[in-house]
């Protein structure tokens, strides 16, 4: 298709996975296969379809770390997570009383904890801070002499560093 011109923004992998799980090493090899075409990669309709919730949720667990690690990926999409509103209620990551079963726990635990990056830092005498952060959007305050600035910023691959200047 790349040969002859179509005008290809990325691939997508269909999520629906059932009781032949694949292993994290070998979800790497399809995801590096498909990288060599120079476009994003996304996983999509992501669920789990099997009677384990342990297992389900060891394996969102693994699926979603092999995604955020792989370079060529920029995405990762459910459409639904809800047992209320989810084609298969029983594959959804929180119950209809909104009580998130094993994968919801997995999921929020590295997209909403671990793979966040919420600092509190002091600048130095010449008034500079660094931390590391992950890729993304960032909403950054900064307070100097009872004077306060915020700003939101993206920590991009081609631009690794946000400066922030506080108006002195």
């Amino acid at each position: 298709m790349l040969d002859h011109g179509a005008p290809l923004g990325g691939i997508g992998f269909q999520g629906h996975l059932g009781s032949l799980l694949t292993p994290p090493v070998k979800l790497l090899e399809i995801l590096d296969k498909f990288a060599v075409f120079g476009v994003p990669l996304q996983v999509t309709e992501f669920d789990v379809d099997v009677a384990d919730e342990q297992l389900a949720a060891d394996f969102t667990r693994d699926l979603i770390t092999v995604l955020f690690s792989h370079p060529a990926v920029n995405g990762f999409v459910m459409w639904g997570f809800w047992e209320g509103s989810h084609w298969k209620p029983h594959t959804a990551m929180f119950r209809r009383d909104w009580s998130p079963k094993l994968n919801g726990i997995a999921y929020m635990d590295l997209v909403c904890k671990q793979w966040r990056t919420d600092e509190l830092l002091v600048s130095d005498a010449a008034g500079m801070a660094a931390t590391r952060g992950f890729l993304g959007e960032y909403e950054i305050t900064a307070s100097h002499h009872g004077k306060t600035v915020t700003v939101r910023e993206t920590l991009k691959k081609d631009n690794p560093v946000i400066r922030v200047e506080l108006p002195i």
